[in-house]
């Protein structure tokens, strides 16, 4: 008996190493290699390394255009709801284009102020900031009713807009966080 438990606990241990490497049972590297596969999400054209948990709120609604909420104070992906409070909505999708496209309504303008390497852009109706972030990339906010919305590019062909409640005005530090974000996760746009 104990030698038939052993011949069938070998032929399975052979085949397991033509699949896996071989490894001692509770070995922690063939735990780590399993979580990390568990966290590779594919949503639309991205892919995301993200908890299980986080991903049933990132959402692309059939399009190119995927979406998914930020809680800002331990930036947790969380359910898309509404951009106040503590609470950011991400949106973003592949640009097919060099260069960004600038706010017409600052293109070519000197800006009116310049605070901290924040420039201020004012027209009749609105406000546009304009600020370099943590990877080098221009960034811009302009304000809505109720938010802030933030636009720009990331890893060189993900475009990114963001918004969050209006009464914050730590930009430089929010976007930053941001990209800080995306790395981890490891946010890239797959190439077909």
């Amino acid at each position: 008996m104990e030698t038939k438990r052993y011949v069938a606990r070998s032929f399975f241990l052979v085949l397991l190493g033509g699949a896996l490497p071989m490894m001692p049972l509770g070995s922690s590297s063939l735990a780590v290699a399993m979580d990390v596969n568990e966290k590779h999400c594919d949503v639309a054209n991205f892919s995301f390394n993200v908890e299980s948990s986080e991903r049933a709120s990132i959402k692309s609604y059939g399009s190119d255009v995927v979406t998914f909420g930020v809680r800002l104070t331990d930036m947790r992906i969380i359910k898309p709801e509404l951009a106040q409070g503590s609470q950011m909505i991400v949106r973003i999708w592949p640009i097919d284009f060099v260069l960004p496209r600038r706010d017409v309504r600052i293109e070519e303008r000197q800006p009116d102020s310049l605070v901290n390497g924040r420039r201020e852009y004012k027209t009749a109706d609105s406000t546009t900031y304009q600020f370099y972030g943590v990877d080098g990339q221009s960034v811009e906010v302009t304000g809505g009713l109720t938010t802030w919305e933030g636009a720009r590019i990331f890893a060189e062909n993900i475009r990114i807009r963001y918004q969050f409640d209006k009464s914050r005005k730590d930009f430089e530090t929010l976007d930053g966080r941001l990209i800080e974000l995306l790395k981890q996760i490891e946010l890239k746009l797959e190439t077909k």
